[in-house]
C-alpha cells in the first residue's frame, strides 16, 4: 500500500486500484491548508471506508499511521505503525514510516533502528534511505547522511528531495558551489521555497548577493506562508543594509513563525542596527535559554 502525498488534496477522496506492488490507495482527506476544522471527522469516516473495501488491517494501520504523522501527532502515528508491525513483522514500509514521527519526538537512536531495519527488509526503498539520511543529519553524521541521499537520487532521479536534502547539508558543510549545483537539480525537478532559500544560502556563501536575493524574492512567492524565507530574506537585506525592507521581512516571519527563537534574535540584532538598544536588550533577555546559538 503506499500512501500518494503528491496528489491534489483539496477534496477529501480515496481512490483504490492494483498496482504491481499491490494495492494502491490514493488517500485524499487533508484540505490544502491542512487546516484541522472537520479534518479528524472526515479521515475517520475515509478511514473505515478504507476497511471496508478489504485492506488487510496491517495496511490500514499502516495508512492510519502516515495519516497521524501528516496531521501532526507523533504520538499516536507511531502507536499505529506499530501495532501494524506486530501483525506483519516483515513490514518494511511501516518501519520506514515510524521512523519519522520518532525523529519529530528526537528519538533518534529509535529512528535509526527502525530506517535500517526497512532497509535490510527492503535494500532500494527511496523513502527509507531519505529518511534514514535526515536522522543522521540530526545526530551530526555527515558524511554517512551524504551517503544516504546520494543513494537516493541514484534510485530515483526524477524526485527533487534528495537533491534538496544534499543542497542543505552543502551549504552547513560550506561546500557552496556543491550546495548551488544540489539546489539546482532540485528546483528543476519540483520548485520549493526551501530549495530556493538552500541555494540563496549558498549564493550567500559565495557572496553573490544579487542571485540570491532573486531566489529568495522567488521563494517568498512560490510559498508565501514559509516563515524561514522571509527571515532569510532579511538576513540578506540586513548585509546589505536595507532596513525597512528588512523590518517588513521579519515581522512577515515573525507572522508565520512566531516560536521561532532565530527569528527572534534576528530581530533583536535588526533592532540593534535600528538604533534601538534598550528594545533588543529587552528581546535578549527575554529569549534566554532559547534554543539557538
Amino acid at each position: 500500500i503506499l500512501v500518494d502525498q503528491s496528489i491534489d488534496l483539496r477534496e477529501p477522496a480515496i481512490t483504490v486500484g492494483e498496482s504491481p506492488g499491490g494495492t494502491r490507495v490514493a488517500f485524499r482527506s487533508l484540505s490544502g491548508d491542512l487546516r484541522l476544522a472537520g479534518l479528524l471527522e472526515t479521515m475517520r469516516a475515509d478511514f473505515e471506508r478504507v476497511v471496508a473495501l478489504g485492506v488487510r488491517p496491517e495496511e490500514a494501520l499502516y495508512l492510519k499511521g502516515a495519516i497521524l504523522t501528516t496531521i501532526g501527532r507523533p504520538e499516536e502515528a507511531i502507536e499505529s505503525l506499530t501495532e501494524a508491525i506486530r501483525i506483519f513483522p516483515y513490514y518494511s514500509d511501516a518501519y520506514m514510516k515510524r521512523s519519522y514521527p520518532l525523529l519529530l519526538l528526537s528519538r533518534f537512536d529509535e529512528a535509526l533502528a527502525d530506517a535500517n531495519r526497512a532497509l535490510e527488509l527492503w535494500p532500494a526503498c527511496y523513502e527509507a534511505l531519505l529518511y534514514r539520511g535526515t536522522i543522521r543529519m540530526a545526530r551530526d553524521e555527515v558524511q554517512p547522511a551524504r551517503e544516504d541521499f546520494t543513494k537516493a537520487a541514484e534510485l530515483d532521479p526524477r524526485r527533487a528531495e534528495p537533491h534538496e536534502a544534499l543542497g542543505a547539508l552543502f551549504v552547513l558543510t560550506g561546500e557552496y558551489e556543491e550546495a548551488v549545483r544540489e539546489s539546482t537539480l532540485a528546483i528543476e525537478r519540483r520548485e520549493s521555497a526551501k530549495s530556493l532559500c538552500n541555494r540563496a544560502g549558498a549564493l550567500l556563501g559565495l557572496n553573490r548577493l544579487d542571485e540570491a536575493s532573486r531566489d529568495l524574492d522567488r521563494a517568498v512567492e512560490v510559498d508565501p506562508s514559509d516563515g524561514p524565507s522571509f527571515a532569510q530574506r532579511a538576513q540578506l537585506r540586513m548585509i546589505r543594509r536595507e532596513l525597512p525592507g528588512a523590518r517588513l521581512d521579519v515581522e512577515r516571519a515573525l507572522k508565520r513563525a512566531a516560536d521561532n527563537p532565530t527569528i527572534a534574535s534576528m530581530d533583536a540584532n535588526l533592532l540593534w542596527m535600528e538604533g534601538d538598544v534598550a528594545g533588543a536588550l529587552r528581546l535578549i533577555e527575554g529569549l534566554k535559554g532559547a534554543p539557538f546559538d
